[in-house]
């Protein structure tokens, strides 16, 4: 499906062509009339705002396709090494680790599982899963609205979720092993913080 883009002091491009893989969508489009008319890029959502960048001007289609079917290959390079370097498998979670009914249960500072279905293809791994909801209303069973914040366990980044993304609060008991020594990790770095002296 095509459909414009503003980019480049509001210069109106057609896509041809959007793949999304990972955190980015990577794009194929045109502005005819310019010496090059074909542009490679990648937009990725920061704040709920597309940013665009690592922009690439070409004179021909093929040319452009080229290095747009490149671009993919080299971002699911990344995808596949960082699973690698991080031992991540495939294979999910599943809600049978999760505390009974905690789905109606206050979410904010507890360790939450993300369905793997509301993860992209790629990312739908164990350790993509497990979340510390932070703040937002949807921490509360009872909030109207739906917005969960909270740290991926995996790299610590602070995303954004909705409430029904939830499978519900995971037990510690049945938390993997791989997991919880991750947590103690934390924890443990927490302390260190906690007790070093003012400078």
């Amino acid at each position: 499906m095509k459909f414009e883009i503003k980019i480049e002091d509001k210069n109106k491009y057609t896509t041809h062509e959007t793949v999304a893989v990972g955190d980015r969508h990577i794009l194929l489009a045109e502005l005819p009339g310019k010496a090059e008319p074909f542009m490679v890029l990648e937009r990725r959502h920061i704040s709920d705002l597309p940013e665009y960048g690592n922009m690439e001007s070409y004179a021909t289609y093929l040319e452009a396709y080229q290095k747009f079917a490149d671009r993919i290959k080299e971002r699911i390079a990344d995808i596949l090494a960082f699973r690698k370097e991080n031992g991540i498998e495939e294979g999910s979670l599943s809600a049978d680790i999760c505390i009974p009914e905690s789905q109606d249960l206050d979410y904010k500072g507890e360790y939450v599982l993300l369905k793997a279905d509301s993860l992209l293809p790629e990312y739908r791994a164990a350790q993509y899963q497990i979340i510390k909801a932070t703040s937002g209303f949807g921490c509360s069973p009872n909030a109207r609205g739906t917005a969960v914040y909270g740290e991926n366990l995996l790299d610590g980044q602070t995303e954004r979720f909705e409430r029904y993304d939830f499978e519900g609060i995971i037990d510690p008991e049945k938390m993997p092993e791989w997991a919880k020594e991750k947590i103690q990790e934390l924890e443990n770095r927490e302390k260190e913080r906690d007790i070093e002296p003012e400078r």
